[in-house]
């Protein structure tokens, strides 16, 4: 089951039966709106355009969705012996900036251990990322930015890749 379908559904249960909810009724409208944008933030494939003016709460979500990986833990099979593999928890970053000035989210890739662990294919991620990212439509409330993604290397000078995303009123 999607997690933002099940989310959506018990935020939806707790406002009543399937009767009261067809009533529409305008102190329940802000609960469903939240429940609709968290029901559709993680089905980016169907969706084609998403205005912040129109759906703010799914384009944040949808938005926070691709961020999220600062600091989360990514579970990851480390082969101990022939015959044992243990879990163990890597961070593939350990935060992300936002430059006001310019509109930029940075996020640097840099934990070379956790990458090597997780198997990270900086060009899959951006093509991932890229392809959910432009559903997002930007307005004046919500100003154009960008993402801009960086995979660090473990060579002396440090040496890095750059993808940047737009994030665009259309």
């Amino acid at each position: 089951m999607d997690h933002g379908v099940v989310g959506a559904v018990n935020l939806l249960r707790t406002l009543g039966p399937p009767e009261k909810l067809r009533k529409n009724l305008p102190e329940d409208r802000p609960l469903m709106e939240a429940a609709r944008a968290i029901s559709v933030h993680n089905s980016k494939d169907y969706l084609k355009n998403v205005p912040f003016e129109d759906f703010p709460l799914a384009f944040l979500l949808i938005l926070a969705d691709e961020l999220q990986e600062w600091s989360r833990p990514v579970p990851v099979p480390v082969k101990d012996t022939y015959f044992t593999t243990t879990l163990e928890k890597v961070a593939l970053l350990d935060a992300i900036f936002y430059a006001r000035s310019n509109g930029l989210w940075d996020i640097p890739y840099a934990n070379i251990q956790a990458k090597k662990l997780a198997k990270f294919d900086f060009k899959r991620l951006c093509g991932d990322k890229a392809s959910v990212l432009k559903v997002l439509d930007c307005t004046e409330q919500f100003p154009e930015s960008d993402v801009q993604l960086r995979n660090i290397k473990a060579e002396k000078p440090r040496k890095e890749e750059t993808f940047t995303i737009q994030i665009k009123t259309r």
